[in-house]
């Protein structure tokens, strides 16, 4: 057997295995939430309330507190092996974990609120739960991407020129994440509220730049982007 059948049969293999545990593609995708509490006094001050109460501060420099967050840790670099193949190297990535966490409001004591009270914030909480898991999206699609890129990519002149690849990108594309999360937010709320950091001439409204071009499949409720392999 050569080694392209080799390397096909591990493929397959660890397809055959993906399939079993979970249907997740390249990236294992780990969410959990945590909450603070709320006490509006009526559906009006909800808002006011969240931002009241609310522990995030997502940047020390100034005192904005955020209704909800999104925070993210991804073991990519671990995942990352390098195979010799004579004097070439190829580049494998074994499925990164991606382990996020949504910090959310929650009523305290929900059923003392009245119907509009209720109402009024699951409406507002709704929004808020779309944004946070629409910067896991971006984050979860970039990285599934740069994962292919590497996979893909022909094989290197040696292990240490892979490496040195492999950094190069991996750094790019985690200052393009942040990027597009701050672009996000800035086309979701920060243009209108004013803030400074939109004022930037990157922060104009852009898309992300992490469409999906490949295909939307469900996963754990979700909408996850897989790209062709």
């Amino acid at each position: 057997m050569n080694r392209m059948q080799q390397r096909l049969l591990r493929t397959i293999a660890g397809l055959c295995a993906l399939t079993l545990l979970e249907p997740v593609y390249g990236i294992d995708l780990i969410r959990r939430y945590e909450y603070y509490r709320i006490n509006p006094q009526s559906a009006e001050l909800i808002e006011e309330s969240m931002v009241e109460a609310s522990p995030i501060v997502i940047n020390q420099r100034n005192d904005r507190h955020y209704a909800a967050s999104y925070a993210y840790t991804i073991d990519f670099r671990n995942s990352v092996e390098y195979e010799r193949d004579g004097r070439q190297c190829n580049v494998i990535v074994h499925h990164p974990k991606l382990e996020g966490v949504v910090k959310m409001p929650k009523l305290d004591r929900r059923e003392i609120y009245s119907s509009e009270v209720m109402k009024a914030f699951d409406e507002l909480n709704h929004s808020l739960t779309e944004h946070e898991l629409e910067h896991e999206r971006i984050v979860y699609v970039a990285y599934n991407n740069l994962r292919l890129e590497l996979i893909n990519h022909a094989p290197f002149n040696g292990c240490g020129e892979a490496n040195q690849f492999v950094e190069m990108r991996l750094n790019a594309v985690e200052k393009q994440v942040a990027e597009a999360n701050r672009a996000f937010d800035c086309r979701e709320y920060g243009h209108a509220s004013g803030f400074s950091e939109c004022r930037h001439p990157g922060m104009v409204a852009k898309e992300s730049p992490y469409q999906c071009s490949g295909k939307l499949l469900k996963f754990h409720g979700e909408s996850i982007c897989i790209e062709d392999q």
